[in-house]
Parts: C-alpha cells; structure tokens; sequence
C-alpha cells in the first residue's frame, strides 16, 4: 500500500514537472516567436519607408521628364517671335495688294512647317478672330466648329495673365490631345497641340518596379494621361482613394496602395502608385508564417527560426543596400537626386560651428537642349555623364555633389580652419579647372550645340541660422547673373547684395 502510494505520488511528481517543463518550453517559443516577429515586422517596416523613399525619388524624375517636355513645346511657340512680321500678320485685315497678302500668307507657312520639324506636333498653326486658320490646324478641330467660335474658345483657354498663354487637353471631352496656346496679337493666337500618348516615351519606370503604375493629372484632378487608357478623362480622387490633391508633394504608404504626388509645371501633378499587396506579398507572407510556426512547434522551430532569422536579416540587408542605392541617387549621373542632395547638406548645416565655411555652387548646363533636340537623348545622355564624372575628379571626396534638375547641378563645400579668402580661392581654382576640363573633353565635342557652363556661387561663415533654402535661392541669383552676362563663367553672391 505504501509502495502504491510512493509510486503514485512518483507519477504524480513526474507529471507535475512534464507540465511545468512543457509550460517552461511554451513560454519560451512564445516569447521567442514574438520577439521573431516583432524583428520581422520592423524589419519590414524599414524596407517600406525605403520603398516609399524610391517610388518617391522616381516620381520626382518623371517631374523633371515632364517639365522639360512641356518647355521644349513653349520654347518651339517662342521661335514664332523671333521675326515681327510673323506674329503681326493679320489675316482679318484687308489688304489693298492681294499678291502682298497671298505672299505674307505664304512666308507664314514656311516659318510654321520650319518650326514644325522641331517637335513632333499633331497640330501647329495660327488662328485668327475671323476663324481663318493658317498652317497646320486639323479637319478634326476646324469642323467641330462649323459656324465659328474657334478663336473664341481658344481664347477662352489663355488662363496666364503674364504669358498670355494655357494649357488644357479636355478640348470637346477629347483627351487625346494636350493643346498649348498663346497669343500673337489681339486677333490671332498659336495654337499648339501633340498626342497625350507622347507621355509615354518621357515616364521611366525603375527597375524591379515593373507594376508601378504613372498618371499625369491637371489642376482639376482629370486624368491626362496613365498606363491604362481607360482612366484617362476620369476623376483622380474616384479612381485613387487615398489620392490628396490638396497637397503639393504627397506620399502615403495605404491599405490598398502606395501612392506618392508630385507638383509638376501648369499646376500639374505626377502620380506614381503600386498596389501594396504585391509590393509586400514576400514580406507579408514571411511574417505571418513565422507567427503561426513560433506559436505551433516547439524545439525544432526554434532553430528554424533562427535559421530563416539569419537568411532574412541577410536578405533584408542586401535588399536595404539595394534600394538605399536606388532611392538616394540619380541613376544616370551616379550623384546624390534633388531630394537626399538636400537631406545631406541640412545635414551638414545642422552639426557645423561657426568656424566653418559653407560653399554652396549652382551650376547650369547652357544650351543643353540643343543636344537633345539635334543629337539626340543618348549624346544628352553621355553628355550628363561626363560632367558628373568631371566633378568627381576635381572636386574632394568631401563634397556633397547632387543632381537637382534635367541639367543642373549642385555643390556644398565646408571649409573649417581657414579664412575667408583661402576658401574662395580654392574654390576658384577647382572652378577654373573645371571649366578647362569642360571645354577640352566636353563642350569640344559638342561643337554646334555650343555647350556651356554657368555657375553661381554664395559662400558665407559665422552662420548659425544658414539654411538650405537661402544658399539655393542665393547661388541661383548668382547662376542668373553668368548666364545673363554672356555664359561660360561663375559670378558669387555676396550677402547683403541685391542682384
């Protein structure tokens, strides 16, 4: 009976410890399972504020991309003013020599057919008060107006006061066509139009970024353009909920999508959005798989999650380094975008005393254009290439060089222990080496384009309140100044003048 008891009492002893043991081993898969995931889920959490950073920092490239399309359009519209005799014509005049009128309409349409050839236009021309249409104006237009009204309602769509000119592209709930017009005298106006589809060849979508979808809204929030037709002319807000027009520069990491904005010329904005689902599928899948096997196995998971733990710090550091790459620098010129550009240098600012000089250079690529329209993106191309290699080679490692738009550039300098003096004329010197540089490797081979470079400067020390926005503003000042005084030189802002 004893015995009966010892053993029971044995069994129960033995049971009491297997349930403490298992309890013990529970808690501990517990407790490691979520601290697994708790990693896993910050992890994630960094890689997509990366990802947003990207989708961001592309976003402000097809800013650029868009901007420079549409100043190509105006610039080609400006040409039209190079000679009075072609923006005073006036087709409602009467003329008492109908052989000189016949031949003022002729030269008219030479100039026209001349400054066609520059942009691939679906229509270019002139529309007077009277509705008579000079140059290269469509069936499609004139007869959408059988009894008049053209010029009225061209008219109607000169919203700049300054330019007398506008934008728009909903012409007869029509958008397959983006129009620009703007006024030669009081009873004509140019009016000027391509195929909304042109945006197409601009957009560049980034690597591994296959599904990352591009709309270009106007200031009404209408659809001018998105990889799927079938949005164009539709309401931005309708079709992309979590969309805030009223916001200049938006990004937002959303249930459904990551979307980010950007304010682009006409008060236009560049919308980059991808579904978050297949943006985080792997990571997503990756973090509840590893909260159900923490909580439903025991000893063996253990050393499989610290296994997977292993390979996904790995791969996230790999995937980290990737897209810091991607999303800091511009991936043609191998320099700093406008963006982390900026972050670097108020970086910079906010830790440097007052012993310190602070060098900040905007430089301008004059008559850049020219490359592109008459040799074509890819000299362009290899044209930005070489002037970013030119400053890695002059400038020290030290400076923080950036790509700020199509073809500009910036750079800061800190001088700490040195004058005043010393500092501006090592910086003259690199300046002076640059320009040498420019002229036999670069602007050399670019002969008819006459290629340029114009550089402003602001230097300033003893500054605790210096900030980012005031060197830009000041070195541009000073960028106007070169490239108004005849190109190819830098001039410096000094504090306190007004230029």
């Amino acid at each position: 009976m004893a015995f009966t008891n010892r053993t029971r009492t044995e069994k129960t002893i033995q049971v009491f410890v297997i349930h403490i043991a298992v309890i013990i081993v529970i808690a501990f898969i517990v407790a490691a399972g979520l601290t697994s995931y708790v990693i896993t889920m910050h992890s994630a959490n960094e890689m997509q504020n990366k990802v947003v950073k990207l989708i961001y920092s592309s976003n402000c490239q097809q800013i650029d991309n868009v901007n420079l399309y549409l100043e190509k359009v105006e610039d080609t519209a400006a040409l039209f003013f190079s000679d009075k005799s072609y923006y005073e014509y006036d087709a409602t005049a009467e003329h008492a020599d109908e052989f000189e009128r016949i031949q003022q309409q002729k030269m008219l349409q030479k100039r026209i057919e001349d400054l066609s050839v520059l942009q691939n236009f679906s229509d270019f021309g002139v529309v007077y008060s009277n509705d008579i249409t000079v140059g290269w104006i469509s069936n499609t237009i004139v007869q959408m107006f059988p009894k008049g009204g053209l010029y009225d309602y061209m008219s109607s769509r000169i919203t700049d006061d300054k330019t007398e000119s506008g934008w728009f592209f909903d012409y007869d709930k029509c958008y397959d066509r983006v129009y620009y017009v703007k006024r030669l005298n009081e009873n004509a106006i140019l009016v000027t139009a391509f195929y909304s589809r042109e945006f197409a060849s601009i957009f560049n979508v980034p690597e591994g970024m296959e599904q990352l979808q591009i709309c270009l809204v106007d200031d009404k929030g209408t659809i001018l353009y998105a990889d799927d037709t079938a949005l164009v002319g539709k309401d931005a807000k309708d079709q992309i909920p979590e969309l805030d027009l009223q916001s200049e520069d938006y990004q937002i990491l959303g249930k459904d999508n990551v979307v980010t904005k950007g304010l682009c010329k006409n008060d236009w904005s560049v919308i980059c959005m991808i579904p978050t689902d297949v943006l985080f599928a792997e990571e997503s899948q990756f973090a509840r798989r590893s909260a159900v096997v923490a909580i439903a196995m025991i000893c063996v998971i253990i050393l499989l999650g610290m296994l997977l733990s292993f390979q996904a710090s790995k791969r996230a550091g790999n995937v980290f380094h990737s897209i810091t790459k991607r999303a800091d620098y511009d991936q043609l010129t191998g320099l700093l975008n406008k963006a982390s550009y900026r972050e670097v240098v108020e970086s910079h600012l906010s830790r440097e005393t007052l012993a310190v000089q602070h060098v900040f250079l905007m430089l301008d690529m004059d008559n850049f254009k020219l490359v592109n329209d008459r040799l074509g993106h890819q000299a362009g191309d290899e044209a930005l290439h070489k002037v970013a290699k030119a400053f890695r080679d002059i400038f020290d490692k030290e400076a923080v060089l950036g790509r700020v738009g199509g073809d500009e550039f910036s750079i800061y300098l800190s001088y700490a222990g040195t004058t005043y003096d010393r500092a501006r004329t090592d910086i003259e010197r690199k300046l002076d080496q640059l320009f040498e540089r420019f002229a036999t490797d670069i602007s050399s081979q670019y002969e008819e384009c006459r290629l340029a470079l114009s550089v402003g400067g602001y230097q300033t020390w003893q500054r605790m309140d210096l900030t980012y926005e005031e060197m830009y503003q000041n070195a541009d000042k000073a960028l106007y100044v070169s490239k108004r005084s005849g190109k190819h030189q830098y001039n410096w802002y000094e504090d306190g003048e007004k230029l």
